[in-house]
């Protein structure tokens, strides 16, 4: 099939068909181009994604041979394990850092078949913190740019939620309201009579359906303007003999390992923070020989995550006889609907930190078993990077190696972080006692964070930075358009070239710039 395509020139290209590459094929299909939509993995059926499935007990999770990274993450399950990639044909490094699970998804639609779905705008301040306090750089954009594309997802894929009015965390515009469930309401209402300045929200998700097709992606088909290439792991762009464009770009047949070339005008990556940051250092040439966007040394640095801290406990009574009669459904596939409640970060209310930046909170309260995780907001650091390693994976391709540790800043906020699950808990009557015999549970632990309650970088899955974007290119690697300086016609729209990142899920943000990009894409 890649040897068949090799024959035709497209307008774009666009690598990865996750959550940035669904919008990027459907708005420039829509504007009349003719893509190419590339992904690493194959089309789902309705077999693929079970909508019934009991709980996965503990040791059939942590005995998964082929998804031993994978198996940590939130939301696996073994009947799902063909949603994760296999760790074995898969691999990459992390020399010099802290533990990183990194968990991925080859197949199209990519993550968003197991991600929370939670839709969170940045707010003003969001965009400017690195003027207030120094670190990393601001973003070439605000929120206002931003606005009309994030109304343009929230829409299309139908937000649903509550308006807060909250300066913290803009309104998303609502397809259909939601408010708090009655046990999420005892739970804000306990909070607030302790704790008035935490504002205790519904969650705002997007109700998309459960499906094999992103709805994106549908409507980019329907255009008759998309082709999809499948199990074509990218191993480089292509670039003009002055490497100053890319002409296309390499693929690997994932069965056979042969290697084609593609001809597209435009290329966008969308494969993930850390993959797209890996091919742009694989297209390196006698030109480029630290890699496409290089020029600069800052390809692969500043890579953020959100620091995560968990903490659950059994379900009280008096929260129980609030809730229906029943088991919840519940499934791995919209773990958005586990979520009740949501507290925007509040932490500019708790006086004097010794911390910069803030966190959010988001929880669950479930008939057996109620959870909170706080997720927090990293520095920028040059030296959390993403780098090549020698060994090749299945396909024959470079692997990453990630190099990220936590700095001063992240421990002290993840102390405050364990200290408000504390706090919001008591508040709300809730016990906190981890489904984990005490005796194992440092042991059992060890699998998923380097404490009990603290998670491991990566299990957040919402790893951005690497290619960040600015308005100089002595200091970034994509301009406020997302093209990189050093080749226009390359966009870089995932999560990869996020300057910083607030406490929220990244992933409506990432479509929002995705969708600007693909508009004003010449």
């Amino acid at each position: 099939m890649n040897e068949q395509l090799g024959s035709e020139r497209f307008d774009a290209a666009v690598i990865g068909l996750g959550a940035a590459g669904c919008w990027a094929a459907k708005v420039l299909c829509e504007r009349g181009m003719r893509v190419l939509g590339i992904d690493a993995g194959r089309l789902l059926t309705e077999a693929d994604l079970p909508r019934e499935l009991a709980p996965a007990p503990l040791w059939r999770r942590v005995l998964s041979p082929r998804h031993w990274i994978q198996s940590r993450s939130i939301s696996f399950h073994p009947r799902l394990a063909h949603l994760y990639v296999d760790d074995h044909r898969n691999p990459y490094a992390t020399h010099g850092g802290e533990p990183f699970l990194w968990i991925r998804g080859r197949q199209v639609g990519g993550r968003m078949h197991t991600w929370a779905r939670m839709a969170l705008r940045l707010a003003a301040a969001d965009f400017t913190r690195a003027r207030a306090d120094g670190h990393g750089i601001v973003w070439p954009i605000d929120g206002t740019a931003l606005a009309p594309h994030y109304a343009t997802v929230e829409r299309f894929l139908a937000l649903r939620g509550e308006r807060d009015g909250l300066p913290q965390l803009p309104d998303g515009e609502l397809v259909t309201t939601s408010p708090l469930a009655a046990p999420a309401r005892l739970f804000r209402d306990r909070v607030l009579a302790r704790y008035p300045q935490r504002p205790v929200i519904a969650p705002r998700v997007l109700t998309g359906r459960i499906a094999p097709m992103p709805a994106p992606l549908d409507a980019a088909l329907a255009t008759g303007r998309l082709t999809i290439a499948t199990e074509s792991p990218v191993a480089r762009l292509t670039l003009d003999d002055r490497a100053e464009r890319a002409t296309g770009v390499e693929l690997v047949d994932a069965r056979s390992g042969a290697r084609s070339a593609v001809r597209a005008d435009r290329v966008f990556l969308c494969a993930s923070a850390i993959e797209s940051v890996r091919i742009l250092l694989n297209s390196a040439c006698a030109r480029r020989p630290a890699g496409l966007g290089n020029a600069h040394d800052l390809l692969g640095r500043y890579v953020l995550d959100h620091n995560l801290v968990v903490a659950s406990g059994p379900t009280p009574a008096e929260y129980r006889a609030l809730m229906p009669e029943g088991p919840r459904a519940s499934t791995p596939l919209d773990l958005g609907a586990d979520i009740d409640f949501y507290l925007p970060d509040f932490t500019p209310t708790l006086g004097p930190r010794d911390y910069v930046r803030g966190f959010g909170v988001q929880g669950r309260i479930h008939p057996t078993q109620w959870g909170m995780g706080v997720f927090g907001e990293m520095l920028p650091d040059p030296e959390n990077r993403v780098t090549l390693t020698e060994r090749r994976d299945a396909f024959g391709i470079r692997t990453a190696n990630i190099r990220v540790r936590r700095g001063e800043n992240d421990l002290r906020m993840i102390a405050a972080q364990k200290a408000e699950l504390r706090t919001l808990a008591a508040a709300a009557g809730l016990p906190i006692r981890l489904p984990i015999p005490g005796i194992v549970r440092p042991l059992v632990w060890k699998a998923v964070g380097p404490e009990v309650g603290v998670m491991h970088l990566g299990v957040a899955i919402h790893e951005t930075g690497g290619a960040r974007m600015g308005d100089d290119p002595r200091v970034s690697v994509v301009d406020p358009q997302n093209r990189l300086w050093e080749a226009p016609n390359v966009y870089v729209t995932d999560g990869a070239c996020f300057p910083n990142t607030g406490s929220q899920n990244p992933t409506l943000t990432i479509m929002a710039l995705t969708v600007r990009a693909a508009t004003l894409a010449d």
